[in-house]
């Protein structure tokens, strides 16, 4: 009997813990576009690598905050493919 508590307990620790770790590393992923650096987008969206980046940075500084993807999409190198690709990622605070 005890052991069987014993193994139910390790169960559900780990499982709880592996549950924390997914979602803490899904936060991890998540950017804001308005304040993220070209690393931080280069690292953590998908399909992008230094030169859209910096082609997104650029265009933030040049005509203000995205509001929304519909803004992001007018960024040069950005398309469709890649909105579907991380819209999970992308905040716009």
């Amino acid at each position: 009997m005890k052991k069987m508590i014993v193994a139910l307990t390790t169960a559900a620790f780990l499982i709880f813990s592996s549950i924390s770790l997914a979602n803490s590393q899904e936060k991890e992923w998540v950017v804001n576009v308005n304040t993220a650096t070209v690393q931080e987008l280069d690292d953590k969206l998908i399909g992008v690598g230094k030169r859209t980046a910096e082609e997104i940075v650029k265009h933030r500084k040049e005509h203000g905050p995205f509001k929304n993807m519909d803004d992001l999409d007018q960024v040069k190198f950005i398309g469709e493919a890649f909105m579907k690709k991380n819209e999970s990622r992308i905040i716009f605070e």
